[in-house]
């Protein structure tokens, strides 16, 4: 009986080790299996109106810091997306200003609430450099298009960010929306369209 124990114990430790790994390194892997490939670029989604971001109920604030990077400032935007934002499968709202009223958004939303938010912080800190893209594009799983496999509207592209920071000449790809899910907001991807 006791090594049957042993041998229960000894499995859940390693289930446990594996799991944990995989959560730990969830980035790495996806970043590994998955890319992202830009098709197009969508440009009619504004920023804020007035200061919306900086007034009214779930407000955003950053703090005085001097020292703030990009990466901060893009992963500050993803936290307060993920704040605002909910997943729905069904919306037809994408405006940043009806968005942070309503909170219900699918990839489209989130992307354009990203960028309106990142920009706003950029903004605040008067850094002219960066350019935030919302990126229409086509998400590939070992170089294989997934899109292809449904014939769903929904289904036929996938929103994200590409933030470019003209003076290093780096290119970040951020999925708002994927963030939200599962934690994982930096992704691999193609900066030109096809």
């Amino acid at each position: 009986m006791v090594r049957k124990e042993h041998r229960s114990i000894m499995v859940g430790c390693i289930l446990s080790l594996v799991l944990g790994s995989i959560w730990i390194f969830k980035d790495v892997m996806f970043q590994a299996m998955f890319s992202y490939k830009k098709i197009g670029e969508r440009t009619h989604y504004s920023g804020f109106s007035d200061d919306s971001l900086l007034s009214g109920e779930g407000t955003y604030n950053s703090g005085d810091r001097e020292d703030v990077d990009l990466v901060t400032l893009i992963n500050d935007a993803l936290h307060f997306t993920d704040m605002q934002l909910s997943f729905a499968a069904a919306n037809t709202r994408n405006e940043p200003d009806v968005l942070l009223k309503h909170g219900r958004a699918h990839c489209v939303g989130y992307s354009a609430f990203f960028k309106a938010t990142l920009e706003e912080l950029l903004e605040r800190r008067n850094i002219e450099y960066v350019e935030v893209q919302h990126a229409v594009g086509e998400v590939y799983l070992a170089g294989i298009n997934l899109h292809q496999f449904t014939s769903r509207d929904f289904f036929k592209d996938h929103d994200y960010n590409i933030v470019v920071d003209r003076m290093s000449g780096k290119a970040y790809f951020v999925d708002p929306s994927l963030h939200d899910l599962t934690s994982i907001g930096f992704v691999r991807g193609n900066i030109y369209d096809s």
